[in-house]
């Protein structure tokens, strides 16, 4: 049976029950506390299930939230005691990639395997690169103080395992964590690592790498492990992913990149008009074009990876007018140079 959007969406991980059940016992937090009002039982605490109810872990970190007695505070503990093995197989695929680049491509890219709710995404803004994360629509939210909370307890733990995993000291800029809230009377910085600077009264949360960062090695790189977690993690995807009108372009795009349809060909085939595919894609915040766009750079990587097409062949296969073209439609993707594409597959 197929899931439909509504249910994908109301999806997380159960290791996240787990992490908010070992830090709220870390607090004294009793367990009858924890889950009130959640409908899980005992059981379900003490052994999580693979995937639970979104609206039922919300319940759970309200609960954690209202019982702590330094919110604003504890945010970071609660950060930090997310590690690697919280995430499961984005953890490994993230912490087994060759790079920090690399390794943030794949944490948007499947991020869906651990919360379905939210999205995140990655964008050059000036000198840095810039992390958030957005509640997606038709989603109904916890509180926003509650909410911001676990965001910024993300950000806490993807800085902290970026940190981790690589050779900081050769760096001389540091990871960079905006927060949109004023800042709390004595806000534990010393519990975070010296190369990550948190700001207050910003614009927006976020997490910022710096340039340089992006393509540092990182030191538990493995490509056996990278391309064994990255298969489960697309698994996993594809297990949660509704149906959904994006879905099915996805799919039809994917089996026709040497000759993509138009919009006009597309909705045909889906049985709609162009108005009313649009239109559905926008409810999903995607466009054709942007759809069309992730999968050819999908497609390039691997192509370039396997080494046996120029760049020409590729281009002409991705369904390009002449290798111009190609180049110019990556080069800004993320703020990649023709240089440094032709190096993708090598990273």
């Amino acid at each position: 049976m197929t899931m439909n959007e509504s249910e994908a969406l109301n999806l997380a991980s159960g290791d996240y029950l787990a992490v908010v059940r070992d830090f709220a016992m870390s607090k004294g937090i009793a367990p009858q506390d924890l889950l009130r009002g959640s409908k899980f039982t005992m059981e379900q605490l003490i052994n999580p299930p693979p995937m639970i109810n979104n609206m039922m872990i919300n319940r759970v970190g309200f609960n954690l939230y209202n019982s702590l007695q330094n919110p604003d505070n504890d945010v970071v503990g609660f950060g930090l005691a997310m590690t690697v093995a919280s995430h499961g197989s984005l953890g490994l695929a993230v912490q087994s990639s060759p790079n920090i680049r690399a390794a943030y491509e794949v944490m948007v890219s499947y991020f869906n395997t651990r919360v379905n709710s939210l999205s995140i995404a990655l964008a050059k803004e000036g000198d840095d690169f810039r992390l958030r994360i957005n509640l997606k629509k038709g989603v109904v939210a916890v509180e926003p103080e509650v909410l911001f909370f676990f965001d910024f307890a993300t950000f806490i733990s993807i800085a902290s395992i970026t940190e981790t995993y690589l050779n900081a000291d050769a760096l001389s800029t540091k990871l960079r964590l905006n927060v949109n809230r004023p800042e709390p009377i004595s806000f534990p910085y010393h519990q975070l690592s010296d190369y990550i600077d948190v700001v207050f009264d910003q614009a927006h949360l976020e997490l910022c790498i710096p340039h340089d960062w992006m393509e540092q090695p990182l030191s538990s790189g493995n490509e056996m492990f990278a391309k064994a977690a990255m298969d489960k993690c697309q698994s996993e995807l594809q297990k949660l992913s509704p149906k959904d009108t994006a879905t099915k372009v996805r799919h039809l795009v994917q089996s026709s990149l040497e000759n993509l349809p138009t919009l006009s060909q597309l909705a045909n085939a889906l049985h709609m008009s162009p108005a009313t595919l649009k239109r559905r894609l926008k409810e999903l915040d995607v466009t054709y074009q942007s759809i069309k766009d992730e999968e050819r750079f999908k497609r390039a990587k691997e192509l370039i990876r396997l080494g046996e097409l120029s760049m020409e062949d590729i281009s002409d296969q991705l369904g390009y007018v002449d290798p111009s073209n190609f180049t110019k439609a990556f080069k800004g993707w993320a703020g990649i140079t023709p240089k440094q594409f032709q190096g993708i597959g090598h990273s």
